[in-house]
């Protein structure tokens, strides 16, 4: 399971990107991954990536060694949408593209996000983005129903196709556990 956070205040700002990456064992109940805070500069040459060592228990994230107080705070509070939130009846939003392949099993829909639904708002909550409206992109691979194997992303947009884009996204990937 993924979560990633992205924005760009400028041009001349560097674009940051907060992921939590954490890998789910089935088997064992046992959960573990990164949070990684990239900053990647325009030029490309004073670019940064630090990982954070994280696990979880009793369903609350725990920071793994030391590290500065912001990151975590940033950690502890944060929260995966598809934990705390339904994407409720899809079929009341505005689809703005559908594309479908009949010789691959992977579903894609494109909808406009009104700035007061559930979803938006959780974002802008949790994300400090403005009231605005959005995209929401959704993918998914695999049966789409009753399957244990495939993937599900999702990316809540903000100004797609403009420079200060701004965007939420949340994957599960669904595979059998691997032994340790």
């Amino acid at each position: 399971m993924s979560s990633y956070f992205s924005e760009k205040a400028s041009k001349n700002e560097p674009l940051v990107s907060r992921v939590l990456v954490l890998f789910i064992n089935r088997n064992n109940k046992k959960v573990k991954g990164n949070y990684i805070v990239d900053k990647i500069t325009p030029d490309l040459k004073d670019n940064q990536s630090v990982e954070y060592p994280v696990e979880m228990k009793n369903n609350k994230l725990i920071p793994i060694g030391n590290m500065p107080r912001e990151i975590r705070e940033q950690i502890e509070n944060y929260r995966f949408l598809v934990q705390y939130e339904s994407f409720g009846d899809l079929s009341k939003l505005k689809r703005i593209k559908e594309p479908y392949n009949e010789e691959m099993p992977l579903y894609t829909q494109t909808y406009e996000l009104p700035k007061q639904h559930r979803l938006n708002r959780w974002v802008q909550k949790n994300f400090e983005v403005d009231e605005k409206n959005a995209e929401l992109y959704i993918e998914k691979s695999g049966e789409l129903k009753g399957s244990i194997i495939g993937d599900f992303n999702f990316e809540i947009s903000y100004n797609p196709n403009n420079k200060n884009h701004k965007y939420y996204s949340e994957s599960v990937e669904f595979q059998p556990s691997m032994e340790e």
